[in-house]
């Protein structure tokens, strides 16, 4: 049955594929080098759909004052950080324990209380502004990256819509994917410090934000023809762009890291079509499975890589007798279950705390 609803089936389908091709990728099988690519379709529709979201109330905000767009932009940024941090905290937590099972800090108390004491510059994503996070769940570089490309663009996006979707974004967005590739050979560099004294994750995600806004202009073009007219192509386009991406992320390395913006192209190309209802696969997807597919993967990414990366050292410091492949095999399943329990507790408590609220 279709089912009326806001969101995007085949987007949130994607957002599941995507995540489980950087899981794959942490858990470094040969066969999904290129699976950081995933981490571009993320940044990407943040800024498709932050664009989408501006765009109705662009000719009001452009008159706006200033302290109203300043206000503006730090609700959205609470809007943000409450949305994802309950779920953020408890695989903190989780990532702590693991990483202490690791021997990741020592194998004494002392070393781990140290850490602990760094917690905060997790829980408060400061990792990418040069602070000792530990990075308990592995992926803070990408939040902190999504949160300050967010705080940046924001106010730009929100006053000056049509100048920067159409013209800004797509200049901003090419020009940093350029130094990106000239400077570390590829576009998926996540914490190196680059010339400019900033994170190479923020400058990734300052890229594909501003092209993800580009992408919306290009789909308000889109709307122009006609679905029946061109349904069929739209649609088989749509399949062999994402057909490429994932070839390429199978066949990656570093040799061939100049092509990665011709493979980030053929992506945005297929964002596109799935978002511009143009296709004959429009909608097919729109179903709880796939919603609740796209809700588990934001749970996934923040609880995988704590396995991934220490699997071998829990292996290793307590003697488990495991091939390489099992390991891996065990890691991905361990991101699992831990999103799965990460999951049903913060569920659990959000209805508890909405049923004593509703009691009051």
């Amino acid at each position: 049955m279709h089912m009326k609803n806001n969101r995007n089936g085949n987007i949130e389908l994607l957002r599941f594929l995507f995540a489980n091709c950087i899981v794959l990728h942490h858990s470094f099988l040969k066969f999904m080098k290129g699976g950081w690519i995933g981490v571009e379709f993320f940044f990407i529709i943040t800024g498709f759909f932050l664009c989408k979201k501006l765009s109705a109330s662009a000719d009001e905000s452009s008159r706006e004052s200033l302290k109203a767009t300043a206000d503006a932009g730090v609700l959205e940024l609470k809007k943000r950080f409450f949305k994802i941090f309950p779920f953020f905290l408890l695989s903190t937590i989780f990532g702590f324990i693991i990483k202490c099972l690791a021997l990741d800090f020592g194998t004494g108390l002392k070393g781990m209380v140290i850490q602990a004491f760094t917690l905060p510059y997790d829980f408060l994503f400061l990792q990418n502004y040069g602070y000792g996070a530990p990075s308990c769940t592995g992926v803070v570089w990408y939040l902190s990256a999504m949160f300050f490309a967010i705080w940046i663009i924001y106010p730009f996006i929100r006053r000056y819509w049509t100048f920067f979707s159409k013209y800004a974004a797509p200049v901003l967005a090419v020009f940093i994917t350029g130094y990106l590739v000239r400077t570390y050979g590829m576009m998926g560099s996540a914490n190196d410090w680059s010339g400019v004294n900033l994170n190479s994750g923020f400058l990734r995600a300052y890229a594909d934000i501003s092209w993800g806004c580009f992408l919306y202009q290009c789909s308000l073009s889109s709307a122009k023809y006609r679905k029946n007219n061109f349904a069929i192509i739209s649609g088989l386009l749509e399949i062999a762009c994402y057909f490429t991406v994932f070839a390429y992320m199978f066949v990656w390395n570093p040799d061939i890291g100049a092509f990665d913006p011709l493979a980030v192209t053929a992506l945005s190309l297929g964002i596109v079509l799935t978002l511009s209802d143009r296709s004959f696969l429009s909608g097919i997807f729109d179903n709880r499975i796939s919603y609740a597919l796209g809700n588990f993967s934001m749970v996934l990414f923040m609880n995988h890589a704590y396995w991934t990366f220490n699997i071998e050292k829990i292996s290793s410091a307590y003697s488990i007798n495991l091939s390489v492949p099992e390991l891996k095999a065990s890691a991905i399943i361990l991101s699992y279950l831990s999103a799965f329990l990460v999951l049903i507790i913060v569920d659990f408590i959000k209805k508890a705390a909405a049923g004593k609220r509703k009691a009051s």
